[in-house]
């Protein structure tokens, strides 16, 4: 599969999907062709990548917060349910797949998941990285919590 375009196929038919198989879709698209590719990491998402969120990006002023695309669900932090907000009280099933779904999405468009919005944005400028709000979130490419997304969305894509 290396080399192809993943495109996220909407949302709505995502969650339905999801909820069904346990799985995110995604759809490749090949000249004249789109294809259904099974993102089938959930379980590693919610064990390997929500604690970087957590750590890193659920901060009100940044991505736990209704107003980002990135918009992400944390424990003290940003909450469905409001009067959760401050309690120590776990990530909903719900909250997870839409941490989960949001973060899938951000992986669109690029040839080597390197290239990946989720992993470009926050990597410094010098590093090959793009213009990120929240400032550099990893100096280098061989930041722990860089190699672990990169990582995680190599397994999940079917990338070797």
């Amino acid at each position: 599969m290396k080399g192809a375009r993943y495109n996220l196929c909407g949302i709505a038919a995502l969650f339905g999907l999801s909820a069904l198989t346990g799985s995110l879709s995604a759809c490749v698209e090949s000249p004249g062709q789109r294809e259904l590719v099974l993102f089938d990491d959930f379980d590693g998402f919610v064990t390997r990548v929500q604690p970087i969120l957590d750590r890193s990006c659920a901060n009100p002023s940044c991505h736990g917060n209704v107003e980002r695309p990135l918009e992400i669900f944390s424990v003290h932090q940003h909450r469905i349910q409001a009067d959760e907000i401050f309690m120590d009280t776990p990530l909903s099933e719900r909250e997870l797949w839409r941490n989960f779904e949001r973060v899938c999405s951000f992986l669109v468009d690029f040839d080597d998941p390197a290239e990946c919005a989720l992993l470009e944005k926050p990597l410094a400028i010098e590093a090959g990285g793009g213009a990120h709000v929240g400032g550099t979130q990893f100096f280098d490419e061989s930041n722990q919590d860089y190699q672990e997304l990169l990582s995680w969305i190599t397994e999940g894509l079917g990338y070797e």
